[in-house]
């Protein structure tokens, strides 16, 4: 695979917030994902849906430490990522095969590369890490502009039902291992569907604090998001396993297809 490129400067965000969290969270973004998350459903979903459309080329925006990325690659795709956080780029670039993996610090808001992609992919909750409706527009148009024709956007979010019920502030517990008690104080401003959340971790290492903050959006209003960048839905499914989107689930997995080309009239 020929280096990834830009044509003109990958843009960095200006709002302060959406960096620090990556930067922060760098040094135990692994441990705490590990629980959150399944990598192996996620890549096995990934690879079917590649071969099903003759996809070879796979675009990850906020491919953190390379969860998904080092498996994508080992599985055939030839892959790419840009990310926001350099301590998350150099998390990545330490573990093995690291350094050959094709990833560009930037702003998925705004980025121009050389080339486009059959998929892109923004998995886990990264759309909402844009912290206002114009910034998630932003990234589905440029996603969009990235994509070949007939390429797949792939968007996995939680819903906002369950965060829809939380108070407008408190406290939650979200792990408690051996040793180790992860807690989020937050606060929730349902107008403008942004949650502030505060991560703290005890453990007999010490205290570590992590803020971070999210925009939701609703599927009606990603799927118009998509549709004003270009795209169209494709598919919903629930998760990875392809269960059946119902208003019963807490999570969502979108495909959504950019436009073919039109043959000789």
């Amino acid at each position: 695979m020929a280096g990834l490129k830009r044509t003109s400067t990958v843009a960095t965000v200006n709002d302060w917030r959406e960096l620090e969290y990556g930067e922060n969270i760098a040094p135990v973004y692994d441990s705490i994902i590990a629980s959150e998350v399944n990598t192996d459903d996620a890549v096995a979903f990934l690879t079917e849906l590649a071969a099903e459309h003759d996809a070879h080329t796979l675009l990850e925006l906020g491919s953190g430490t390379g969860r998904l990325l080092f498996p994508l690659q080992a599985a055939g795709l030839e892959v790419a990522g840009i990310e926001l956080s350099p301590a998350m780029i150099e998390r990545m670039r330490a573990k093995p095969g690291g350094a050959q993996l094709d990833v560009l610090v930037g702003d998925m808001t705004e980025f121009e590369l050389d080339r486009r992609f059959d998929l892109i992919l923004i998995a886990f909750n990264t759309l909402y890490c844009l912290d206002s409706s114009e910034r998630q527009r932003a990234c589905l148009r440029t996603a969009a502009g990235h994509l070949s024709p007939g390429g797949l956007l792939v968007i996995e979010t939680h819903l906002p039902y369950p965060l829809t019920r939380m108070p407008a502030r408190g406290m939650t517990p979200l792990a408690l291992d051996h040793g180790r008690a992860v807690l989020a104080a937050y606060r929730h401003d349902q107008l403008g569907q942004v949650i502030e959340t505060t991560a703290i971790i005890l453990s007999s290492d010490g205290i570590g604090v992590y803020p971070n903050r999210n925009r939701y959006a609703w599927p009606a209003e990603l799927d118009l998001m998509a549709e004003l960048s270009g795209l169209t839905l494709l598919e919903r499914f629930a998760d990875w396993n392809k269960a059946p989107f119902t208003g019963y689930v807490d999570s969502q997995l979108c495909l959504y297809e950019a436009a073919r080309r039109s043959g000789p009239k």
